[in-house]
């Protein structure tokens, strides 16, 4: 019966003064950053022991754990459009997930269909068929646009 070890490292780096964790792949020895266990790709060769038992692993910082809890996926993947479906079980744009999540204001805003789109694409004149808006096109409506600040430089 083979039995994984979670082993976390904590890794100084130098002059940047940052603490990142590590997790160590048993039978190999090899070293990943904790942002690649249980996120969907296997970086523990042998035995993949990276995507095992996640369930019970608390994601890094900046990323969000999907539903089914066996995934992790970065904070800017979740309710971003639902072509572009990170967790396996599609939660992170799951109409529950999404009503709930709130867009980071300094640089998403918020469709009234629930996905956080780039601010640079409120307003913009871009067509419908591109899959940076809204799925509604909301973000191109006149009266909403009449009041709307640039993004500086566009």
């Amino acid at each position: 019966m083979f039995v994984t070890i979670v082993w976390l490292l904590n890794v100084y780096h130098g002059a940047d003064s940052r603490i990142d964790s590590e997790f160590l792949c048993q039978v190999e020895g090899k070293l990943i950053s904790d942002r690649q266990v249980c996120d969907g790709v296997i970086d523990c060769r042998m035995h993949g022991e990276d995507e095992l038992y996640c369930e019970d692993w608390t994601c890094a910082k900046g990323f969000w754990k999907c539903a089914n809890n066996k995934q992790c996926i970065r904070l800017d993947d979740v309710c971003n459009g639902k072509d572009s479906v990170q967790c396996v079980d599609q939660s992170d744009e799951s109409l529950e997930s999404c009503s709930a999540w709130e867009c980071d204001p300094d640089f998403k805003w918020k469709c009234p269909t629930q996905e956080c789109i780039s601010r640079e694409h409120v307003c913009d004149g871009t067509d419908w068929w591109l899959p940076e808006g809204c799925q509604d096109m909301a973000e191109e409506e006149v009266a909403h646009c009449m009041n709307w600040t640039c993004v500086p430089g566009r």
